[in-house]
């Protein structure tokens, strides 16, 4: 029987900073940050920001736009409100590794951070700092993910960011900075999904991206071990059955798998601490 390996993605499309850059303006330049009304008058921050999370997500990845074809106070505030996530679940060390340090990455968060003028841009800072100054422990950061021990550096950060946003919300800063943007269009409710529709439709590479992308996944899971192997068992059975499967990190024992039959069924398979 047929069946399809698919893979686990959070929230964000992750995707060493040199020198310091000026504080990006809030400008507009003709594209827009969608958001629905409800979000833009909601009491909760988390509205406002997730609504930019959500435009963003679906600009990437279901209307197949690249990142700089999109607003990028939006990929700002995005990755800001990444980093606040990350940093809140496993410290800045989990930031480290889930990021997997990628220059825009690091490059959206550090300029959002200053256009919020929020204090953790100085803390984001000082993390960018000892990532180049002092590689070989930045390299156990990476591999341990915010697991096992961790570094003291990346410790004290972790404290003062508390801190920090506990006395001023990082979230709050991210909204009310959005709020001021010329490029936040706000439409009603009943039109939002009208509108993004258009907005995707407006996108006229999307087909040969799409393809494009489909050909690339084939291509890397063809080249994948893990998925090849999963693959042959998954085709051999003749009725849906379960799999366990064990894989090891570098630093820890543990892996999670999903596996998709053609009937629907689906297991998670967990390595054992």
């Amino acid at each position: 029987m047929e069946a399809v390996l698919i893979g686990v993605f959070g929230r964000r499309i992750a995707q060493v900073l040199g020198g310091r850059e000026a504080v990006p303006q809030s400008r507009d330049d003709g594209r827009k940050i969608i958001v629905p009304e409800k979000a833009y008058k909601s009491d909760s921050p988390y509205d406002l920001v997730q609504s930019v999370v959500n435009f963003v997500n679906f600009a990437l990845r279901k209307a197949y736009y690249n990142r700089d074809e999109l607003a990028q106070n939006a990929l700002r505030s995005y990755h800001v409100d990444y980093y606040m996530a990350q940093v809140n679940n496993g410290g800045h060390s989990q930031y480290a590794a889930n990021s997997n340090m990628l220059d825009f990455t690091l490059r959206d968060c550090q300029e959002g951070l200053e256009a919020m003028r929020h204090e953790a841009a100085t803390l984001h800072r000082r993390f960018l700092t000892f990532a180049k100054a002092e590689p070989a422990r930045m390299d156990k950061v990476f591999k341990g993910g915010g697991f096992g021990d961790i570094d003291p550096a990346m410790d004290k950060l972790d404290k003062e960011f508390y801190e920090l946003c506990r006395q001023k919300p990082l979230i709050e800063a991210n909204r009310t900075w959005l709020k001021s943007l010329p490029e936040l269009r706000v439409v009603a409710d009943d039109e939002y999904m009208a509108v993004t529709d258009a907005f995707a439709a407006a996108n006229k590479h999307a087909s040969a991206r799409k393809a494009e992308r489909e050909r690339q996944a084939k291509e890397d899971d063809a080249k994948d071990p893990l998925k090849q192997a999963m693959g042959y068992l998954c085709i051999m059975v003749k009725e849906p059955r379960q799999f366990i499967a064990f894989g090891q990190h570098p630093e820890h024992v543990g892996a999670r798998i999903p596996i998709a039959f053609n009937k629907g069924y689906m297991l998670l398979v967990e390595g054992i601490e």
